[in-house]
């Protein structure tokens, strides 16, 4: 009984500070906001100001975007998660079932349709389509070593659109792409969609996290030759600050 008093009574400490920021024009943020809080701002004036009605999260993981849309950036439209590890697959069936507007796909997004080893890593964020490479970021050695290897489907974002379009009825999309160096291959295979793409947001690397992943500047290249233009970049980490490892990057449309 004690502790619940406490908390109320903070609770309701924090209620008084809050209303007295506001009346002085001034915002209270707590300080685990506060690195993801220029992304999460620009995000809701695009998923707005654009009309995004489905957002395609992929590299679902455990559904960390799906929850960031929904308890941070303030989306209630319809997100469809695409993801490929059957174990994360599982968890994802599991808790999106309380939500009827969170799709699961369970096979992942590429250039082609095929099939492809998928390396599960000790630390699931890391699983890629990729070999590691500890070359330069040796802070991620523990995590980032492969466990096991699995074989998954994979499909072009091309060849599936019209069937999702149908299904969900969807008009303006924004396209989520975390799936660790293998972001440019999901990109290539939605080359004939892109009049309904609004936005992306994907992650590019300033060091190498995996053998063979494009640079930076070959992300930029990629995007702006698909008639985008950077809207944003936010830094991932802080563990070589002042410098970055990776950036999440938004690319909206040029503007005609």
């Amino acid at each position: 009984m004690g502790s619940q008093l406490a908390r109320s009574g903070l609770t309701g400490i924090k209620r008084c500070i809050e209303l007295l920021a506001d009346k002085l024009g001034l915002c209270v943020i707590a300080k685990w906001r506060l690195d993801s809080l220029l992304l999460e701002n620009r995000l809701r004036r695009i998923l707005f100001e654009y009309e995004i009605d489905c957002v395609l999260d992929v590299g679902a993981n455990v559904g960390q975007y799906r929850d960031f849309l929904r308890n941070r950036v303030g989306y209630q439209g319809l997100i469809i998660s695409f993801e490929p590890d059957p174990e994360n697959v599982a968890r994802l069936k599991q808790v999106s079932a309380k939500d009827p507007k969170w799709i699961i796909q369970d096979f992942a997004l590429g250039k082609e349709n095929t099939v492809l080893n998928f390396h599960i890593m000790k630390s699931s964020v890391f699983n890629s389509f990729l070999e590691p490479d500890h070359s330069e970021t040796l802070e991620y050695k523990e995590h980032n070593e492969i466990a096991k290897k699995i074989e998954v489907d994979v499909h072009r974002l091309d060849d599936i659109i019209s069937r999702l379009k149908s299904e969900f009825d969807f008009r303006n999309v924004f396209l989520k792409l975390d799936t660790q160096g293998f972001d440019l291959d999901v990109f290539a295979g939605a080359s004939g969609c892109l009049d309904l793409i609004s936005g992306v947001q994907t992650e590019v690397s300033v060091l190498p996290i995996y053998k063979n992943m494009p640079t930076f500047d070959t992300s930029l290249q990629t995007f702006r030759a698909s008639g985008f233009e950077v809207s944003g970049l936010y830094a991932l980490s802080e563990e070589r600050f002042p410098h970055a490892v990776e950036f999440d990057c938004i690319y909206l449309p040029k503007a005609s």
